[in-house]
């Protein structure tokens, strides 16, 4: 999902692994290596949204929530170790096309202090925007006058959950204009 980490590199990651769980991994200053998994498995058919958060602080240690709600802490006193390498949304730095995260991410946020439980509830309950429908263009027609018209009009909406589209005719429609 986000990381700052590579192969035998310091730093930090929030990934999905191969088990079905969200993971936080913090690499320390003292070669510690600390995860927290969540419990919640990630939805696989495409449709669900999951919000996704890790906190961490040499006070409090490291804690992962989903959807809000805190899953799993661990204690992490060490300071993360340093890296040279580009934050990679999405992708691992410097990795090939086949690291590529397969889902949509929205909205990845990487704050400079630790969040606390109710302002990751906040965030969790945000709704995203309703966005319109896109309609596809309908080619120009011409045809003689007094003779019926035919087309289809087709939509899509990348909201999700998925709306059901409806069509209607503007009050200004010609009369006898119906939709079938």
């Amino acid at each position: 999902i986000m990381e700052k980490h590579g192969m035998g590199y310091n730093g930090y990651e929030l990934a999905l692994n191969a088990s079905g769980n969200v993971y936080g991994r913090l690499n320390g200053v003292d070669a510690a290596d600390r995860q927290v998994v969540s419990t919640t498995k990630y939805p696989l058919n495409g449709s669900a949204w999951m919000h996704v958060a890790m906190t961490y602080a040499t006070t409090s240690g490291n804690r992962l929530y989903i959807n809000g709600i805190e899953e799993d802490h661990g204690v992490f006193s060490s300071n993360i170790a340093a890296n040279t390498l580009a934050l990679g949304i999405g992708a691992q730095p410097g990795s090939s096309i086949t690291s590529l995260f397969r889902g949509a991410i929205d909205d990845a946020r990487l704050y400079n202090r630790e969040l606390s439980a109710a302002e990751i509830a906040t965030l969790a309950s945000v709704t995203p925007a309703n966005t319109a429908p896109e309609l596809a263009t309908i080619p120009d027609q011409t045809i003689a006058e007094e003779t019926e018209i035919a087309f289809v009009a087709e939509a899509t909406d990348d909201d999700l959950p998925d709306d059901t589209l409806t069509f209607s005719l503007h009050a200004g429609a010609p009369a006898g204009a119906s939709i079938d």
